[in-house]
């Protein structure tokens, strides 16, 4: 199992690198059960998550996945017992519950696998101590599997109020109110609306939430003077507010950021 290679004053000790056993993975349909980090499994949420390999040759292959919220395709190389994506694309769009999955599994197929097969079980290793553990299944199986239950980022971000704690731009720093006085803004999404205070104001309008994504109109508010500094900063907030497109939820949902244009709002949970 070891092969050593020696000299006057050095050796070299190599350990023995089989082939990976594609033969094994091939033509099964494979669905995920578990993510691995230093061994420590994590259930996997969202759509059935799978992948089918197909083999070309002995040593190269195409792959087909998903998961669960992105669809995966890719081709590969096997180089002893490892596996290297050397084309990969992943396509859709995931809510923020399910993004930490999909890029575990995206991390473990693109960075170089070492598959292993144990019975009707294929576990995927990469560097870094991750992994993906999948079992054999059909696809009449994954066909009827119940459908995602995982929260959408509308469901997320329904009646939680945020605190706005800052943002910045090209030009300038959009400032926390509360750096400067008692009062805060407030941000809060609400059955395809958004509402809020902004310092002594109240303001709101529509938005249309996607996957991380959304589109918020531009906002009315109420119009009663502040003081001059407050004022300018709930100016400079309310012109961000509908150049926002991108969104995520972060800390385990006491974090909101949005950005779009070159600028940036940044939010947290309300006590």
């Amino acid at each position: 199992e070891e092969l050593a290679l020696s000299g006057p004053a050095t050796e070299l000790i190599f350990r023995r690198n089989d082939a990976a056993p594609l033969d094994d993975v091939t033509a099964t349909m494979w669905l995920l059960e578990a993510l691995l980090q230093d061994g420590v499994e994590t259930p996997v949420a969202g759509d059935p998550a799978t992948l089918l390999v197909e083999s070309a040759s002995s040593q190269a292959g195409s792959l087909i996945g998903t998961t669960g919220c992105r669809t995966l395709v890719g081709a590969f190389r096997a180089s002893g017992n490892q596996v290297f994506l050397n084309d990969f694309s992943a396509n859709g769009d995931c809510p923020t519950s399910l993004r930490a999955q999909d890029s575990s599994v995206v991390s473990v197929l693109g960075d170089g696998f070492v598959p292993e097969v144990n019975g009707g079980e294929l576990i995927l290793t990469s560097p870094g101590n991750q992994g993906l553990r999948y079992r054999a299944t059909t696809e009449d199986e994954v066909a009827a599997l119940p459908a995602s239950t995982a929260p959408t980022d509308a469901e997320l971000l329904a009646g939680v109020e945020w605190v706005f704690t800052g943002g910045s731009g090209p030009s300038e720093l959009i400032a926390d109110p509360r750096s400067v006085s008692e009062q805060q803004i407030t941000f809060v999404v609400r059955d395809g609306t958004f509402s809020g205070m902004v310092n002594c104001n109240s303001y709101g309008g529509q938005v249309e939430i996607g996957a991380g994504q959304w589109s918020l109109t531009a906002p009315d508010a109420t119009a009663e003077g502040c003081g001059l500094e407050l004022d300018a900063i709930a100016a400079s907030y309310l012109a961000a507010l509908p150049l926002m497109s991108e969104f995520g939820i972060e800390g385990g949902g006491t974090r909101l950021t949005t950005n779009g244009s070159d600028i940036e709002l940044s939010f947290e949970r309300a006590q």
